[in-house]
């Protein structure tokens, strides 16, 4: 293995490393106890429960970028992957993806915050939708992940039922007044499932839509919830989901055949990115999504990262002398330019981002993977293309 790949896949160890939470919650099970349990008119009014760990559920809401639907009758939901306990699909009704067949969904059918959650944000986005001049219909993008997790049983104090509501306040997503709900709580000397998340199927997933769709800005996430399952098959909270604001924007009408069409084109981009087990290319992968942020500091780390993304996976990509080629692959400016930005950058010739140099790095590593990853027919690449390849 070359010194650039070694280094390209310690570096990713380390980034996958850091994000294990460094926690261990709280310090003690008696700790826990005393701030959860009763006497319940200074506490939670939690109760001490048993149960035990078998799965993990986890759910993602994006909203589809750049475009919305036009349709008169209800359009079928789109699987763009399958695989491992792990579906994604491009969907137009939610409420009917997830409730005419809740049992596909264990998570749905189980959490009661995922449900209220979901519900909420369809409602807002088809309320949005209908205000405008023309009625759209909004897509998402929404990816399921069950796992096994080895058999923990919490027995010792680390598993609490408390109220999903109380006082009239939810408790958590969608609580019930009068129902009860089971919650589980880390601790330095009791027991918790083996389990770690892992995001590179997420993030390979929400590359390919965007690569596909071409868009600069960060993937909008509508919803974030995970929970563990018990083997009598409930929901055991220690993770809240997280729900955004949808936003708007100028996007581009889309025909339900045209629809299956682009499912179909990020269905086979997927499958040659997942069978690609190069370390470069999981990082260029991890390095293309852009978090919800106007911090300058941020965009211009971002933009140091993509741009090593990019400069590591060159030869794989296919263009090994990628950061002296001085035409345009994508965007106004060529990846020489992009790179003497990335210098300014590096060595504070600058203390402010370019969006336009933000943005053309970003259609410029879109469109790389477009060639890499996107089959073409026969005959399909044109001379600028072959041209690139040679410099």
């Amino acid at each position: 293995m070359s010194k650039r790949k070694r280094d390209s896949k310690k570096r990713r160890e380390n980034l996958l490393s850091s994000l294990e939470s460094s926690g261990r919650g709280f310090a003690t099970l008696d700790g826990a106890k005393k701030l959860i349990v009763e006497p319940a008119e200074k506490h939670f009014g939690g109760k001490p429960a048993t149960c035990t760990i078998t799965g993990h559920c986890r759910t993602f809401v994006f909203r589809f970028p750049g475009s919305y639907l036009v349709a008169e009758e209800p359009v079928n939901h789109q699987v763009i992957y399958s695989r491992d306990s792990c579906k994604a699909s491009i969907i137009s009704d939610l409420l009917a993806y997830f409730e005419e067949s809740p049992a596909e969904s264990p998570h749905y059918s189980i959490a009661v915050s995922l449900r209220a959650g979901v519900r909420s944000i369809y409602e807002r986005a088809v309320e949005q939708a209908n205000q405008k001049p023309h009625p759209e219909v909004p897509l998402f993008v929404v990816i399921e992940e069950y796992a096994k997790v080895p058999p923990t049983e919490l027995n010792s104090g680390e598993c609490f039922t408390l109220d999903e509501c109380r006082n009239g306040k939810a408790i958590i997503e969608g609580g019930r007044e009068g129902e009860r709900a089971l919650f589980a709580v880390r601790a330095d000397d009791g027991s918790w499932p083996d389990f770690h998340a892992d995001m590179s199927v997420v993030n390979m997933v929400l590359t390919a839509v965007k690569v596909e769709q071409n868009v600069d800005r960060h993937m909008e996430m509508l919803c974030n919830h995970s929970c563990f399952v018990s083997n009598e098959r409930q929901a055991v909270y220690s993770i809240e989901a997280s729900f955004g604001d949808l936003s708007l924007e100028v996007i581009s009408r889309l025909e339900p055949s045209t629809l299956r069409e682009k499912a179909d084109k990020i269905g086979a981009m997927l499958q040659g990115m997942m069978s690609d087990s190069e370390p470069v290319a999981a990082e260029l992968f991890d390095s293309i999504l852009l978090d919800k942020t106007k911090d300058d500091g941020y965009l211009r780390l971002w933009y140091l990262r993509l741009w090593q993304a990019v400069e590591d996976a060159k030869r794989h990509l296919g263009y090994p002398q990628l950061d002296n080629i001085d035409t345009v692959v994508a965007g106004k400016r060529s990846p020489k330019e992009l790179t003497e930005y990335r210098n300014n950058i590096a060595h504070w010739h600058t203390g402010k981002i370019d969006y336009a140099y933000l943005r053309d790095l970003q259609y410029t590593a879109m469109e790389l993977l477009r060639r890499k990853y996107r089959p073409t027919k026969e005959g399909e690449s044109d001379s600028s293309e072959r041209h690139l390849r040679r410099q």
